[in-house]
C-alpha cells in the first residue's frame, strides 16, 4: 500500500516516500492558495510514530 501522499505532490525530491519538501526561497513568488491547500492535506494524514 502506498503512503498517504499530498494531491498534487510537492516538487521536492526526497529519499523515502513518506517525506516531501518544499524549498521556498526569499524572492520566490508563491502560490499561496496551493501551499494553503498542502497544509490543509497535510494537517489530515496520520501522525508518524517514533
Amino acid at each position: 500500500m502506498a503512503p498517504p501522499s499530498l494531491d498534487p505532490v510537492p516538487p521536492g525530491e526526497s529519499k523515502t516516500l513518506e517525506t516531501r519538501y518544499l524549498d521556498i526561497h526569499e524572492d520566490d513568488r508563491i502560490d499561496e492558495a496551493r501551499l494553503d491547500d498542502w497544509m490543509r492535506q497535510a494537517s489530515q494524514l496520520p501522525v508518524a510514530k517514533l
